[in-house]
């Protein structure tokens, strides 16, 4: 037992894992501590404007990026030995990221009006004029990561991470306290001015030695296109139906409920935080061994194993003591917490989804990954609309019915995951991942 428990301890999936959690571990703890701060300084109504700017970002980041961070990694892991291209796939992946993200920067600066019109708060143009800055750097941030990821420097990721948690942590302490709603947001652009320095740094320490062969890049740039585009839609579409969902929940509800909607948000983000920190550890592994389907079954079965033990614990710990989460926000937060409750179950179908999407993307049945995700999203943006616009709560605050009804789509989604895989799975003569017997 001891000897098999070191086998796991020194194997580079368990290293790798480590550090990705580790360094999530403390950037998030500091950014959920910033966020407390920030919204019991703001206020509930307040707060529901800062999260939806907040949250667009993280809608439209995605799609700034073209989706390459998954790209990043999954063609970096797959070129392992080969320093010369994975050098130049960085490369291109880093400039069709500025290029990308410079262009919807720019088209949310000129219309950031029109934006703040459209969710009926005038004030809230400065807010989105912030935004177009925030949305380039992360961007950048966001395919810089996949790139490490690719190079399985997990280390360094985690270090950087944790260096960017430390000056949001700081920076919104001093933004909210002197210029409040402005002083917010600038944090985060500065947080992420930060993150893209030293990832950087960290890129430029691992290809400093390499040369690239300037023939190698024919027909690269249009592959990598091609991979990203069905990612890149997957990020158009959720963030079309994720700023749907914010128009009509302030609508008919208002920023207060928004508001806790963006707190229950931020709770499941943290009990996923291991899933999400481990998406691109299993993508980059499974890349890697993409040829060898023993190694990716043991991978897979590993990860799956690991994202619902992992998710089940914290979100137990939340739950205990989810009348002590409440009262950190204040008084204007009272009333979330059956919100608050139903939302962190939906964090076990997202834990157990995640390794067969990066199964899927490591085999390029990124497509397939675009019909399954959008569905669920709509299904859910249809089902708010319809309840909220005839008043039919069932008794529940607007913000629990939003929250009940992602939550049932969350589930509804991974069932049709998890069948769609056993299917492709026979159909490809492949052995399901959970089987007790490992195929010998």
């Amino acid at each position: 037992m001891s000897s098999r428990f070191e086998r796991i301890r020194q194997s580079s999936l368990f290293k790798d894992s480590f550090w990705a959690i580790f360094g999530n571990a403390m950037g998030k703890g500091l950014s959920l501590v910033a966020g407390i701060v920030v919204a019991r300084y703001l206020g509930k109504e307040l707060f529901g404007q800062y999260g939806m700017v907040k949250n667009t970002l993280l809608f439209v980041g995605g799609f700034a990026s073209f989706g390459l961070k998954y790209t990043a990694t999954k063609y970096i892991g797959e070129n392992i030995g080969k320093p010369q291209m994975q050098k130049l796939l960085s490369g291109i992946m880093l400039r069709l990221t500025v290029w990308f993200c410079a262009v919807v920067s720019l088209l949310i600066f000129l219309f950031s009006q029109q934006l703040a019109d459209l969710f009926g708060a005038h004030e809230l143009r400065i807010g989105f004029q912030l935004l177009a800055g925030s949305v380039f750097f992360n961007a950048i941030a966001t395919t810089q990561f996949g790139v490490l990821a690719g190079y399985k420097q997990f280390k360094a990721l985690s270090d950087n991470t944790i260096w960017t948690g430390l000056v949001i942590f700081v920076t919104s302490f001093l933004g909210v306290y002197y210029f409040d709603f402005v002083g917010a947001l600038v944090s985060l652009i500065i947080s992420q001015i930060f993150n893209v320095i030293i990832n950087q740094i960290s890129i430029n320490k691992q290809e400093r030695e390499v040369k690239v062969d300037e023939a190698m890049k024919q027909g690269k740039s249009r592959e990598i296109m091609l991979f990203s585009l069905p990612v890149a839609c997957q990020e158009v579409l959720w963030t079309a139906v994720s700023q749907m969902y914010i128009y009509f929940v302030s609508r008919y509800a208002g920023f207060g409920e928004y508001g806790i909607i963006t707190v229950v948000s931020q709770w499941k983000m943290l009990i996923l935080f291991i899933s999400g920190t481990l998406r691109n550890v299993t993508l980059s592994h499974l890349s890697s061994v993409n040829k060898d389907l023993n190694k990716q079954k043991r991978i897979l079965k590993v990860m799956v194993s690991v994202n619902v033990v992992l998710t089940v614990v914290p979100l137990i710990v939340v739950a205990l003591f989810s009348n002590l989460v409440v009262s950190f926000y204040g008084p204007t937060f009272q009333g979330m917490r059956n919100a608050l409750l139903i939302g962190i179950v939906g964090a076990i179908a997202n834990g157990i989804a995640s390794p067969f999407i990066q199964e899927f993307m490591s085999l390029g049945k990124n497509w397939l990954c675009l019909v399954l995700q959008t569905s669920r999203d709509v299904l859910g943006l249809v089902l708010v609309i319809l309840f909220l616009s005839r008043g039919m709560l069932f008794g529940m605050n607007a913000s629990t019915l939003c929250v009940t009804i992602t939550t049932v789509c969350a589930f509804i989604y991974v069932t049709a995951l998890l069948i769609t895989f056993v299917v492709i799975s026979r159909r490809e003569g492949r052995v399901a991942v959970l089987e007790k017997n490992d195929g010998a």
